[in-house]
Order: C-alpha cells, then sequence, then structure tokens
C-alpha cells in the first residue's frame, strides 16, 4: 500500500510539473504578442498623426485592426487550452484522491478485523480477571454505593466456585472408592488443605469489611452488615459439606476411623473458633456505634455508683 501510495504521489508531482511548464511557455507568449500589437498600434497612431488625409492609410490602420482581432482569437484559444489544462488538472486530482479513498478505506477494514481478533483475546483473558477481584476489595474504600453492590455480587461468585470445588472432591471421593488407602489419604490431605485455604480466605474478607466497616459512615454499615451475614451463612454451607464429606469418608474406610474422626475434629475445632473470633469482631464494631450509657461497662459504672 505504501508503494502504491509513493507511486501516486510521484505520478502527481509529474503532471504538476508537466502542467506547470506548458502554462509558462504559453503566459510567455502571451506576453510576447500583446507586447507586439502595443507597437503596432503605436505606429498605427503615428501614421493617422503624419497624415489624416489619407483614405489608404486609413484601410490599413482597418486591416491592422482586424489582424488584432484575429490575435484576440489566438489569446481566446490560449485560454480555452488553459481551460483544458486545468480541467485536465482537476481530474487527475479527483482520481488521486479516489485512490486515497480506497487506500483508507482498506486500512480502515484491516483495523477492523484487528479489533476483532483482539476482542476475542480479551474475552479470553476474562477467566483472569475472576483474581483481580480480591485486589478489587482495597478499592472499595474510595467507592460508593454502586461500587459495593458490585462487590458484593463478586464475593457471591467467589463462594459459588469455592462451593463447586468442594463438590467436585466429594464426587471424586465417590469414584475413588475402589481404589487403595493410600489414594484416600492423599484425597483427605486434599480436602483438609481446600478447608484451611478458604477458611483463610473467609478470614481476609472478615477482615476487609472490618475495616472498611471502621472507615465509613452509618449508611454503609447496614450493607456491611448484611454482606456478614451472608458470609455467615456460606461458613454455615461449607460447615455442613465438610459433615457430609466427612461420613463419606467414614463409610469408605473404616479402618481409618480413628484418624477420619481427630481430623474433624479438629476442624470442628478451627470452625468454632473462627465463629467465635467473628461474634466478637461484630460485637466490638456494634458496641462501637452505640451511644455510651448503652455499653456493658457504663451500666456496671451507673449500677456501683
Amino acid at each position: 500500500m505504501m508503494m502504491m501510495m509513493m507511486m501516486m504521489m510521484m505520478m502527481m508531482m509529474m503532471m504538476m510539473m508537466m502542467m506547470m511548464m506548458m502554462m509558462m511557455m504559453m503566459i510567455d507568449d502571451d506576453d510576447d504578442d500583446d507586447d507586439d500589437d502595443d507597437d503596432d498600434d503605436d505606429d498605427d497612431d503615428d501614421d493617422d498623426d503624419d497624415d489624416d488625409d489619407d483614405d489608404d492609410d486609413d484601410d490599413d490602420d482597418d486591416d491592422d485592426d482586424d489582424d488584432d482581432d484575429d490575435d484576440d482569437d489566438d489569446d481566446d484559444d490560449d485560454m480555452m487550452m488553459m481551460m483544458m489544462m486545468m480541467m485536465m488538472m482537476m481530474m487527475m486530482m479527483m482520481m488521486m484522491m479516489m485512490m486515497m479513498m480506497m487506500m483508507m478505506m482498506m486500512m480502515m477494514m484491516m483495523m477492523m478485523m484487528m479489533m476483532m481478533m483482539m476482542m476475542m483475546m480479551m474475552m479470553m483473558m476474562m477467566m483472569m480477571m475472576m483474581m483481580m477481584m480480591m485486589m478489587m476489595m482495597m478499592m472499595m474504600m474510595m467507592m460508593m454505593m454502586m461500587m459495593m453492590m458490585m462487590m458484593m455480587m463478586m464475593m457471591m461468585m467467589m463462594m459459588m466456585m469455592m462451593m463447586m470445588m468442594m463438590m467436585m472432591m466429594m464426587m471424586m471421593m465417590m469414584m475413588m472408592m475402589m481404589m487403595m488407602m493410600m489414594m484416600m489419604m492423599m484425597m483427605m490431605m486434599m480436602m483438609m488443605m481446600m478447608m484451611m485455604m478458604m477458611m483463610m480466605m473467609m478470614m481476609m474478607m472478615m477482615m476487609m469489611m472490618m475495616m472498611m466497616m471502621m472507615m465509613m459512615m452509618m449508611m454503609m454499615m447496614m450493607m456491611m452488615m448484611m454482606m456478614m451475614m451472608m458470609m455467615m451463612m456460606m461458613m454455615m454451607m461449607m460447615m455442613m459439606m465438610m459433615m457430609m464429606v466427612m461420613m463419606m469418608m467414614m463409610v469408605m474406610m473404616v479402618m481409618m476411623v480413628t484418624m477420619v474422626m481427630m481430623v474433624t475434629m479438629m476442624m470442628m475445632m478451627m470452625m468454632m473458633m473462627m465463629m467465635m473470633m467473628m461474634m466478637m469482631m461484630m460485637m466490638m464494631m456494634m458496641m462501637r456505634f452505640l451511644p455510651p450509657s448503652t455499653s456493658v461497662y457504663s451500666l456496671f459504672t451507673i449500677y456501683y455508683q
């Protein structure tokens, strides 16, 4: 395309040069003719002055005038030529323009194609974005209500994903019933790891929520509470699922009963601890926003006084 453009430019330049040269030549000729005509006229005038009586001279003058007319015709012809040249130039220009337009169109098309490709790529990358949602949480402090809503949605999505993973694990457990013990052990370990991870995530989310609560105003606080409730519910569901899985395990392998029991107990303890911590935090938060007279401590003090 670039080559084509260059060629066009060259052609245009050439044409322009030629036109210019021709025009110059023409103009020069015309000037010369005009000068000559003027001289002739002067001569005629002199003749008239010299001898007014001669008719012959008059005739001659007329003839000269005729000649002048002819010259004028020539001038007209030259004008016509000029016009033609101009027209030609215009046409050329138009052609060039058209070509340029075509080029532009082609370019545009190509660009569009590229854009489409890019879009496709973007779609592919959407999955990666899910991971970024956690980062988004940090930004929330500066954002408004709508952002909060969005956040809720995102959290839900994350939770759902986790749940799905859990389910998958359960299914795998069922499938692997026929395999040997070692495999079972491995699976169990994986399960534990997953639980731990989930707990950690939950904790992090909770912490963030707390921080936001401190920073935001009362109106926001209500929304936060709702979010907290959701979290709690999610946690409960997780617990239930875990129980189910553990039960399955127990049914599957009787030999490992003791181990399973121990692990379940551990997990349960952990859960309880977490819940307790959350509750405490919540309480603290609530206390913070209440008026002083209602707090337990103040009540006690009043009573003692």
